[in-house]
């Protein structure tokens, strides 16, 4: 099963070591079933219609149009919205800035930026991006690199966080909490008990319970069934049975699978299906 927790990014283009996701929405975060997941790149946010938060550990910032966050690396990350927030994101290779001489490993960016020039240079690097659908110029690839090496100046000139310290210890709850999630995730098929997940961390049930609902939001019963809910839309979304779905993300029936799909999903197993035909 495809990890969604901690995610490992592929580059598609070695020339263009970045993701680029452009008008996103947090769709399913936005009906409260977002879960936080984290990553060694960087992950740079740029609200452009909307508002919402971004969870950063265990800060939250306002997201409005306009605003930029900067998600560091191995930083427990999500996007919440009362209503519907769009944003467009770029997640840029470790390696790609290294080798610029931005040592990311030991700097950390102040997540919150509410800066125009930052902001305009975003929306730059998509001009360029769009650019190179439409054109075959030779040197379209080098326009996007140069545009995000601009970005990150701009963030290393204007916005690091002189406070903060390499050599700090992450915080061991958070730790203990990204421990639960991936057992979770590598457990869904199984019908996880709270003294099971407890025992396999090391620490007592109702503690585990506290801090687990501190960091994420949501109670760990909670979080197993958003994550075999979202494991499931992505196995039927591929083709899957809904009766194969069920089975393999641990559901004990069908009746219970499409009823619990619907909690947290806002629709049954069968729409999605229907969906992806008419796709």
């Amino acid at each position: 099963m495809a990890n969604s927790i901690y995610e490992t990014h592929i580059m598609r283009e070695n020339h263009l070591p970045f993701i680029f996701h452009a008008q996103s929405t947090a769709e399913f975060e936005s009906k409260g079933i977002g879960l936080p997941n984290w990553h060694e790149n960087i992950e740079i946010l740029f609200c452009t219609e909307g508002s919402g938060k971004v969870q950063c550990d265990t800060k939250f910032w306002d997201f409005s149009v306009g605003d930029t966050v900067v998600v560091n690396s191995d930083t427990f990350h999500t996007i919440i919205s009362d209503t519907k927030v769009t944003y467009n994101c770029i997640i840029i290779d470790k390696s790609f800035l290294e080798e610029n001489g931005i040592p990311v490993s030991t700097l950390r960016f102040n997540e919150y930026v509410n800066d125009p020039e930052v902001f305009e240079t975003h929306k730059k690097i998509f001009d360029a991006l769009k650019f190179k659908k439409q054109n075959e110029e030779f040197w379209s690839l080098a326009l996007i690199r140069s545009e995000v090496l601009k970005l990150m100046v701009l963030l290393c000139q204007k916005h690091l966080d002189k406070d903060y310290d390499a050599s700090e210890i992450k915080s061991v709850s958070c730790e203990r909490v990204k421990k639960v999630m991936l057992f979770i995730h590598d457990n869904l098929s199984k019908q996880l008990t709270l003294d099971e997940i407890s025992n396999h961390i090391g620490i007592s049930k109702y503690h585990l319970s506290r801090e687990f609902k501190d960091w994420t939001g949501k109670t760990i019963f909670d979080s197993i069934n958003i994550l075999k809910c979202k494991e499931a839309r992505e196995m039927l979304i591929n083709g899957a049975r809904v009766s194969e779905t069920a089975a393999a993300c641990g559901f004990e029936s069908l009746s219970y699978f499409s009823r619990t799909f619907k909690k947290y999903m806002g629709i049954l197993p069968s729409d999605c299906l229907k969906k992806t035909e008419q796709r």
